[in-house]
């Protein structure tokens, strides 16, 4: 027979005390969790440094509002989705920039290390897309409806 859980606010007081003691003592003030609101109509303040995030948080917020597929727990995942597409278009531009390639000190010539992050932020980005029910395969099985079909007449018909 398993043993019950225990409440998170039986756990919390006593699970947190001793690293808030430790912390403290070195001279550290332990700062207060402050969870998102579920409002999607509200920018989280750790966006509101950030004009990427938020215009990355702007365009997809609707999205999932009209969905109804959002909840409080869902906000956090929202705000790395918005953080990391806004990293993801800062990464590429610098890219642009510097080129595909750079030159070592040694003169040796190798791939820019930006274009690594760049893939592992293309699949984070992907990832949660299909968590949210964004991407064309997963729309289906979060419950989005159909897009209306496509009325552009093919090269046959004209």
């Amino acid at each position: 027979m398993a043993r019950p859980r225990m409440p998170l606010s039986q756990l919390a007081p006593s699970a947190f005390t001793k690293n808030k003691k430790r912390n403290l003592a070195r001279g550290r003030q332990l700062e207060e969790v402050a969870f998102p609101k579920t409002n999607l109509d509200v920018l989280p303040d750790v966006l509101l440094e950030d004009e990427l995030a938020a215009a990355a948080w702007a365009s997809i917020a609707p999205i999932l509002r009209e969905s109804k597929v959002m909840t409080a727990s869902d906000v956090n995942l929202l705000i790395v989705y918005s953080q990391t597409f806004a990293d993801l278009q800062r990464d590429q531009r610098t890219v642009a920039l510097e080129g595909r390639m750079v030159t070592l000190p040694t003169g040796v010539e190798v791939k820019h290390p930006l274009l690594s992050v760049i893939q592992a932020n293309r699949s984070s980005i992907l990832s949660i897309s299909t968590q949210f029910g964004i991407t064309p395969a997963s729309r289906a099985n979060v419950g989005f409806e159909k897009p209306p079909e496509d009325v552009t007449p093919s090269l046959a018909d004209i």
